[in-house]
């Protein structure tokens, strides 16, 4: 079983706050807080396209993938568009510096990442890198097309449904994906 989650992150100032290990604190869309801090997180974008947010894809409850992004209905964008055709698609967590995904779409779907693995000195210095490709095992499509429609629904009717300031060409793109679901 494949589920997405999707958090975004609290603002305050402008700034996503962090928790005491420095990490961004990430709340869900279900939050009642969410709507507030999506209104802030649009209102200090560089423009109305970007919406912040954290992905997280586990695979039977365990964890197999997270990643930031500064675009999200540009991410579930392609999630969507790897439902559409067979092949690799790649999905872009924008301006994100880790790996991002490649679901793999045959009869049924493999996603897969670069993992990089880094090893730093005591004075933060780099002594070596290594990279490994991590790949799930065979997921049913009837799975992950649900996974990605449910979270898709989720976003598009938070935005829609709480009126959250992004791009009118975005709602509009929104609500044509919601009303060929």
């Amino acid at each position: 079983m494949l589920t997405i989650q999707m958090t975004i992150p609290r603002f305050e100032n402008g700034f996503p706050l962090p928790d005491i290990t420095g990490e961004e604190i990430s709340i869900l869309l279900t939050d009642e807080k969410a709507v507030e801090m999506a209104i802030e997180n649009v209102n200090w974008q560089a423009d109305d396209t970007y919406f912040d947010a954290h992905f997280q894809l586990s695979i039977n409850g365990e964890l197999f993938y997270e990643n930031t992004t500064t675009d999200a209905y540009g991410t579930w964008n392609q999630l969507l568009g790897a439902t559409k055709n067979r092949g690799k698609h790649y999905v872009l967590f924008l301006d994100s510096a880790l790996s991002d995904l490649d679901i793999i779409h045959q009869h049924d779907y493999t996603l897969q990442y670069v993992h990089v693995d880094y090893i730093w000195g005591d004075d933060d210095h780099l002594i070596s890198r290594s990279k490994k490709m991590v790949t799930s095992a065979p997921l049913q499509k009837e799975v992950v097309e649900e996974a990605i429609r449910q979270g898709f629904q989720q976003f598009a009717s938070f935005i829609l449904d709480n009126d959250i300031p992004i791009s009118p060409m975005y709602k509009e793109a929104l609500q044509r994906h919601l009303e060929e679901m």
